[in-house]
């Protein structure tokens, strides 16, 4: 029974998971890199506008 529901939950958060892996494994967004939130804010925004960029990259290749 919980190896259904974990199956389940796997496919619900696998496309989630991935984003937030690319991030933290190539953009280092492992700790947010400043104290100030709106720079923070400007270098998530940049890191997710860049991920968008080279996902964008990859689905006009194929």
């Amino acid at each position: 029974m919980e190896t259904l529901r974990n199956y389940a939950l796997v496919l619900a958060r696998r496309p989630v998971e991935k984003v937030f892996g690319t991030l933290k494994r190539s953009y280092r967004l492992n700790r947010l890199p400043h104290f100030s939130l709106a720079r923070n804010t400007a270098c998530l925004t940049l890191a997710c506008f860049a991920y968008n960029l080279r996902r964008l990259d990859r689905l006009l290749a194929g």
